[in-house]
């Protein structure tokens, strides 16, 4: 588990854009693309983890720690495409956005309920296009404006 959790940290360490122009769209795809890679790298380790997570909590925690730290790495990546203000409400959302999207692969993982599940490439697509659209719903949300006295 240790050595899944550090090839996680290293594939972390290299995400990063294409370039500054890159669009939320692209980079949501570039991002959920990796995690996805890399939990089906590690699909047995991920599972038999989960499995016992509730007789052993401490073999979890750095695959916790590893999603916080998939979300703090992601955050500056995400943020510029997401425009300026709001930075607080804009992270809130994609720390969100990464719960839904880590939450739905632990569930394919453990229960592999279906319609997708991790081995395919809709999975990718729909988890990419949901945390877009996420996303997309904080750039549009007007900032709130105090009323007038």
């Amino acid at each position: 588990m240790a050595l899944a959790a550090r090839d996680g940290e290293e594939r972390l360490k290299e995400i990063r854009p294409t370039s500054p122009e890159t669009g939320l769209d692209k980079l949501c795809q570039i991002i959920i693309s990796g995690i996805i890679a890399w939990m089906r790298n590690h699909e047995g380790v991920l599972r038999a983890a989960l499995q016992h997570d509730d007789t052993r909590p401490d073999k979890w925690t750095a695959f916790k720690a590893l999603a916080k730290a998939t979300t703090e790495r992601a955050t500056p990546l995400l943020l510029p495409a997401m425009g300026k203000g709001r930075k607080a409400a804009k992270t809130r959302t994609i720390a969100f956005g990464f719960q839904v999207v880590l939450g739905t692969l632990v569930n394919a993982i453990l229960n592999d309920p279906g319609p997708l599940s991790l081995r395919s490439k809709e999975m990718e697509t729909r988890l990419a296009g949901c945390l877009l659209l996420l996303l997309q719903a904080e750039v549009g949300h007007p900032t709130p404006r105090l009323p007038l006295v």
